[in-house]
């Protein structure tokens, strides 16, 4: 078998795994071919950032070498200790490295005067940086330092022999060490130097912009730590922009930049900016590092400062605890990168009025560093936590800074602009969140304000969380969100496992009613300013209605609804039907007649508009392309949800046996405006590439809250009552009841990708 590995002398992996191919040549007792194979698969595993895997790789490597008859040369010796010291730093498995590495470096401090040639000052130069990099990340600094001190001249001396992108990486880890222990402005000279290597040799084309992205990426952390974000966020960007085009979305490297940017954006007060890529950051370490690993608690920590800057500390307090956990598991007890994370929570705990708590967390943070930093070594951060003591000391003991209860956003005095709160289901319909990414975009446009959101319909407080985090993730962390205290007729089981949106985390700032909330905004309002945008349940509207009656009427602009109203009659009263349950019906009957009662106008929205609106999944699949986690979710769940209906009509035909097919799953209206009249053969499972509308009911009616676009987009019968006009769009389709839907369907696309790559900083443009 291991004969039939080598071909012309050479060994090809084909579909063979290294490891195995490396058993093989073991069984074989050829151990040199073996520990090749275990260097070369413990390489590709360190590509794939399994570091795990390389460790076990290694350490088989280590096992061949040692049962070879050859005497090998040094590089060949100390190569697999070398790579996995490097392996088990990744791991924060300090100590382990460390062995590794001080073996390395007995290994050639024992070899003789006389045989050092340059090829031994080669090896030389490698083991003593590998070994520094790992007493940074140990934080003994110092000893780092003395290394690097005796490495880099060496380095420099022989860069003649070597490529500007070796010369440079040697220049920036030194750089790094500078940075950790404090010393910026050295750090800032190194690393400036290194990224004119890098420069160079990127329009020489002997590296990629990969590389250039390190420098400034480390450039930008020593610029921040200098207190110049400005500049800091621009190099952070263009790392990200350059990694975001090379690697993919997921890669650890990519969530580093969007991390760093995020860190730069609350330090420049713009932290609802930096949410929504602290977020993703989150999402991808966690999925690439684990959840136990410092990366991830790293990626929590800045997600928990960016809530922080916004005013949402109490956000911040779970993130900032688990970070913390996963940090004293990880690192050694008074570890110097525990200090930033304990400067962070002690104002986050000062905040929120924990005082007492927090004077124990910055006492602590103190104690490690003084522990970590001699006299006169990172003193800018020895100076920040003396100061946030003595703010903690002039602070009353019982005062919280920030606020369980989320501000009412500014009213503008523009009559152009939509000031609006929206009352509906969101999760029910698997494209819900486009509704919101749409307002995001007519707000960065300056059309609209979403004012708040309210989730109703069991089980509201998921579907708040739902909103909540959507919000977030598309720089709306300002819009307040509440659940509906009105109860539901209502007696459907709805699992809230089947809400698939891993942003769904419950936040402390989502603790008012609906009613609570709406009666907010209304005092808040200015007169004749708000649109009132419901669906479903309108048992919060109507409750409003019966306790602030008059406030409603004066404040109250317009309530546009998305549901059904029945046939009018001349001089009487618009009246809703088929609302869900009694009680329901109840809600709507009271908001119809007293919003006519009370003079507001009315906008009915039949719920049915949607059908055979041009949506196709072409169009969906260009929105998950922006790698934003509210896109690549709808995708996948108006995937899976088309191809189960799929599935289910196909049992209900088998079933039926050429009789009449059951009503529900109304097969006839799917193929009519689902799939535009197209038949999927009976064999085929996937018929998401033939899907042509999805159910957009949420965006149309956010749509139609905006005048030009309630005038432009949709045929509307009118009734008046009182002298006051109240809208009606019966249109059970879109083609009878949408001016133009191809027009207006390119424009809502437009708007929710813009949505979503701006909150991504363009990324994916």
């Amino acid at each position: 078998i291991s004969d039939s590995l080598l071909r012309d002398g050479e060994f090809h992996v084909g579909s063979y795994d290294n490891a195995l191919c490396a058993r093989h040549f073991a069984m074989a007792e050829r151990w040199d071919d073996a520990f090749d194979q275990y260097m070369e698969g413990g390489s590709k595993a360190e590509e794939k950032l399994d570091f795990m895997g390389a460790v076990e790789m290694y350490q088989q490597a280590k096992k061949c070498l040692a049962k070879s008859q050859r005497t090998p040369s040094l590089q060949r010796k100390l190569s697999p200790h070398a790579a996995l010291g490097w392996c088990l730093r990744e791991l924060v498995r300090y100590q382990e490295a460390e062995k590794e590495l001080e073996f390395c470096l007995k290994q050639t401090m024992a070899v003789p005067e006389k045989k050092r040639d340059a090829e031994f000052e080669e090896i030389e130069l490698d083991v003593t940086t590998t070994l520094a990099t790992l007493k940074q990340a140990q934080s003994k600094y110092s000893e780092a330092m003395e290394m690097y001190e005796r490495a880099l001249p060496i380095a420099r001396a022989n860069k003649e022999k070597h490529s500007r992108v070796w010369l440079a990486h040697h220049v920036a880890s030194c750089a790094e060490i500078h940075r950790k222990s404090g010393d910026l402005e050295q750090a800032k000279g190194l690393h400036t130097e290194a990224m004119g290597y890098r420069e160079r040799a990127v329009e020489e084309q002997s590296c990629t912009i990969l590389e250039l992205a390190l420098s400034f990426t480390q450039l930008g952390c020593t610029l921040s730590g200098l207190g110049d974000y400005s500049r800091a966020f621009s190099l952070h960007k263009k790392a990200l922009a350059g990694r975001v085009e090379n690697l993919d979305f997921y890669h650890s490297l990519v969530s580093e930049s969007l991390n760093y940017c995020a860190d730069a954006l609350q330090a420049l007060q713009r932290g609802g900016e930096g949410i929504p890529l602290g977020m993703h950051a989150v999402k991808i370490r966690k999925f690439v590092f684990g959840p136990h690993h410092p990366a991830y608690a790293h990626a929590l920590s800045v997600l928990a400062s960016c809530y922080h800057s916004v005013g949402r500390s109490f956000d911040s307090l779970g993130l900032l605890k688990e970070c913390i956990e996963i940090c004293e598991k990880v690192f050694s007890k008074n570890h110097a990168n525990m200090i930033p994370n304990l400067k962070l929570y002690g104002s986050v705990l000062s905040d929120t009025g924990k005082m007492e708590k927090a004077r124990e967390v910055y006492e602590r943070a103190l104690c490690i560093h003084k522990m970590n930093f001699k006299e006169g070594q990172n003193a800018h951060q020895l100076v920040k936590l003396q100061n946030a003591m003595k703010e903690l000391s002039k602070s009353s003991e019982s005062l919280s800074k920030a606020s369980l209860e989320m501000p009412i956003p500014s009213f503008e005095h523009d009559n152009s602009k939509t000031h609006a709160i929206v009352c509906t289901d969101i999760g029910h319909r698997a494209s819900d969140e486009y509704m919101l990414s749409v307002a995001a975009s007519l707000q960065k446009m300056g059309i609209l304000k979403l004012v708040s959101v309210i989730a109703v319909s069991p089980p509201q407080v998921v579907r708040a969380d739902i909103a909540r985090g959507a919000l977030d993730s598309l720089m709306l962390s300002n819009v307040p969100v509440a659940y509906s205290g009105v109860v539901s007729s209502s007696t459907k089981a709805v699992n809230a496992a089947t809400f698939n949106a891993d942003y769904g985390k419950p936040s402390a700032h989502v603790n008012n009613t609906g009613v609570e909330l709406i009666t907010r905004a209304l005092l808040r309002a200015p007169e004749k300013s708000l649109v009132i945008l419901a669906t479903t349940c309108l048992g919060d509207v109507s409750e409003v209605i019966n306790t602030h009656r008059d406030l409603f009427a004066s404040k109250v602009k317009q309530v546009v609804v998305i549901g059904s109203v029945k046939p009018f009659r001349r001089r009487s009263f618009v009246e809703p039907e088929n609302y869900g349950g009694e009680k329901e019906n109840d809600f709507a009957r009271n908001v119809y007649r007293s919003c006519q009662e009370l003079q507001v106008p009315t906008v009915t929205l039949c719920k049915d508009i949607h059908r055979g609106f041009p949506f196709p999944s072409a169009q969906v699949d260009d929105l998950a392309s922006s790698n934003h986690f509210v896109a690549t979710k709808i995708q996948r769940s108006e995937e899976m949800q088309a191809n189960g209906l799929w599935e289910l009509i196909k049992q209900l035909k088998q079933e039926s046996r050429g009789y009449r097919i059951p009503k529900e799953p109304d097969v006839k209206r799917f193929h009519k405006y689902t799939l535009c009249g197209k038949q999927p053969n009976s064999s085929q499972h996937n018929i998401w590439p033939m899907v042509v509308s999805i159910n957009l009911e949420l965006v149309l009616g956010l749509l139609c809250c905006i005048p030009m676009y309630q005038d432009e987009h949709f045929r509307w019968d009118t009734h008046q009552v009182k002298g006051v006009d109240h809208k009606i769009c019966r249109h059970t389709n879109a083609a009878s009841g949408i001016i133009k839907p191809e027009a207006l369907s390119n424009e809502i696309h437009m708007l929710v990708g813009f949505a979503l790559r701006t909150s991504l900083l363009n990324t994916s443009c």
